[in-house]
């Protein structure tokens, strides 16, 4: 039932890739040579030759993901090595179609493990056309088109594979039936399973831990409650360079309102697209009528969606690429496009936040921890205070009070972490301190939130900027007082210095890697043209090279064939029945004496018994055969049979009645 997928439908399959990808040129290409080999004589491959083609498609398949992964972000980076599938298994579709047999030897497909394939089973051929037929539409399906075009257009694909391979006894209108309701049933599930994931994602990110983590669902997932050590690598995650005026003490990426478990979540955070300014890149995120301060941020971006730390009170963002921000309305910033690194300008210093407003969730405090937190607001007599005086008396009690820590010891897992931290340990790391001022704050009446970005601290003088690694991620907590929204961090300053004494040794020789890969990817962006131009020369070297290797090996081949048509080293040599016969009749070649001295020598010893002459010709295409790379025309090899049958039949005497009796000559 199995059939060979038709050229048109390969075609077919390699356009709609095209068209999803926007790669059209290339799949023209591809749609134009696939059907080459039916205009031209088809040759025959060997198992050789598809694994050369084997690997080849893995090298274009591997260095496909390797550029994939070194210049675009992680996310992007999957979806893009999936896309270039296509091309990279095209020379093993394009052999198939050039070999007169039409399939692919199974063991070729596996060349690393071709000893260990013992299996009658890879010793067949397989039609690789259906399979890269499915790569494809797979292919085709991760790029980010979402009209119902595509679904159309797959459903006649797979359609018209599908009636290829369908059985002869089928019924046509039966089988056409099937095939519109599957169609139908399909496009409704997969509506359907999409609004029930989207369905899941909203009701049980804040419950699953570690569950929807991220920009794209608003949930951050802490580390309280956790035991042991916490530990933070010295990657650098961003380089910050004043532009005017200092540079922030605090970078700002996320605002959280609700807290559950040991997450905090951003509920109906409403992201809207930031509309640029007309003839800039340029996004206006606050007013200002004071002289802002600048800063020159770079990010290296490894997922998307991505947040996008800024300054407090933020006035302005520009950019030389063309991002793609949303807000939400509590201030966070997202990023849904961009290169593998994001550069931006950004102005700060404004006269107010422009974060929303307070409200009711501002002010919540989880049920099971009203009592502890209402408890220490009571004794620290905040009732009694205004809202400013309560902010300094809540700061000077974790100053005074509390230690930063990153070790937290085993306790009964029936205390609840926040109120272990408060009235037992007091020692834990910045999101103990924050989680807790935000609801001691809500419990004294004060609006306040759960915020999470990095501390600048850290100046490189070999870069000129500010490094922000990972173990200066950090929590803090913002307080509405006055009529705007404020920063307030009570976690204990000695923290940053705690961080810094557990960097590894090899930090400085892995900044140094760091820089170096910042400053390619900063020239890859700022000259994308010669990148591409360097790539694909880079590429052709390659391709001129593999084929050059395998003209090479072609040659090499011939010439193996040839001397495996002759046995192994040339030892099924006819002349060898000639020294044999000689060796029985007392004759034989002395060790280490070559045959030339040997005939030399059996001219003075045979007498009338051997007939030298007519063994000298014998001898000379002997050592053509035994030596000669290129080894015998089949003209020659057959004179030597044939000389070598008249030199026994001219010395029959000399066989023993043994000989005789064998039929041995």
């Amino acid at each position: 039932m199995s059939r060979e997928a038709p050229p048109l439908l390969l075609a077919a399959a390699i356009l709609l890739w095209g068209q999803q990808t926007g790669l059209w040129w290339i799949a023209g290409f591809g749609a134009v040579v696939i059907e080459i080999p039916r205009l031209l004589r088809r040759r025959e491959l060997s198992t050789g030759d598809f694994r050369r083609m084997t690997y080849l498609c893995t090298a274009l398949v591997v260095g496909a993901a390797v550029l994939a992964f070194a210049t675009r972000p992680l996310g992007i980076a999957r979806a893009a090595t999936v896309e270039w599938f296509p091309i990279a298994c095209f020379p093993l579709v394009l052999a198939q179609r050039i070999s007169i047999r039409g399939r692919v030897p199974a063991r070729s497909l596996f060349p690393l493990f071709a000893n260990l394939l013992s299996h009658p089973v890879f010793d067949s051929a397989v039609d690789v056309s259906y399979p890269y037929f499915a790569l494809c539409l797979f292919a085709a399906s991760s790029a980010n088109s979402q009209t119902i075009w595509f679904y159309v257009e797959m459903f006649v694909a797979a359609a018209w594979t599908l009636w290829l391979i369908k059985p002869k006894t089928t019924r046509v209108a039966v089988w056409i039936a099937m095939l519109v309701a599957a169609a139908l049933i399909g496009y409704a599930g997969h509506l359907r399973l999409h609004a029930f994931q989207a369905t899941v994602e909203r009701t049980f990110a804040g419950f699953v831990p570690g569950g929807g983590q991220g920009p794209a669902s608003n949930v951050r997932d802490t580390a309280i409650g956790s035991v042991g050590t916490l530990k933070f690598s010295g990657r650098i995650v961003l380089r910050v360079q004043p532009q005017g005026g200092g540079a922030p003490g605090l970078l700002h990426t996320a605002t959280f309102t609700s807290y559950a478990g040991t997450q905090w979540m951003a509920p109906n955070g409403g992201y809207a697209v930031l509309t640029s300014n007309k003839g800039a890149r340029s996004w206006d995120v606050g007013s200002t009528s004071k002289q802002p301060a600048h800063v020159r941020i770079a990010m290296r971006l490894s997922t998307l969606p991505a947040w996008l730390p800024i300054p407090d009170r933020s006035v302005r963002i520009e950019s030389p690429d063309d991002l793609l921000i949303r807000r939400d309305r509590f201030g966070t910033l997202q990023i849904d496009d961009s290169p593998s690194i994001a550069t931006y300008d950004v102005s700060f210093g404004s006269d107010a936040s422009a974060d929303a407003a307070p409200e009711n969730a501002d002010l919540f405090v989880p049920a099971a921890r009203s009592a502890v937190f209402t408890r220490v607001a009571q004794e620290l007599h905040l009732e009694s205070m205004s809202p400013q005086e309560k902010v300094k008396a809540i700061a000077s009690y974790f100053q005074n009070n509390f230690t930063y820590s990153l070790y937290q010891p085993n306790r009964d897992v029936k205390t609840d972490p926040l109120e272990n931290f408060l009235t037992n340990t007091h020692s834990g790391h910045c999101e103990y301190f924050a989680t807790s001022t935000v609801l001691l704050l809500r419990a004294a009446g004060v609006p306040a939130r759960y915020a999470i970005g990095y501390s600048v601290q850290e100046w490189s003088s070999r870069e000129q900027a500010y490094v922000v690694r990972d173990r200066h991620a950090h929590a803090w907590t913002r307080v509405y007082v006055g009529g705007n929204w404020a920063d307030l961090d009570t976690t204990p300053a000695t923290w940053i210095n705690i961080e810094d004494a557990r960097a590894s040794r090899w930090e400085s020789a892995s900044d140094w890697l760091s820089f170096a890969w910042f400053r390619l990817l900063q020239w890859r962006r700022l000259h994308g043209n010669v990148w591409t131009t360097v790539t694909a020369l880079l590429a052709l070297i390659a391709v001129a090279i593999w084929g050059f290797r395998f003209i090479s090996r072609k040659r090499v081949a011939a010439v193996t064939r040839t001397r495996q048509s002759r046995g192994a080293d040339g030892i099924d040599s006819d002349f060898y029945r000639i020294e044999r016969l000689l060796d029985r009749a007392g004759f034989g070649r002395r060790a280490a004496e070559s045959m030339q001295s040997w005939i030399q020598r059996l001219e003075s010893t045979g007498g009338n018994h051997v007939s030298i002459d007519s063994l000298r010709p014998l001898l000379a295409l002997h050592y053509r055969y035994r030596f000669d790379p290129h080894g015998l025309r089949t003209q020659d090899r057959a004179r030597l049979k044939f000389l070598t049958e008249s030199w026994l039949s001219e010395h029959s005497h000399m066989r023993t009645w043994w000989d005789k009796m064998r039929g041995r000559r």
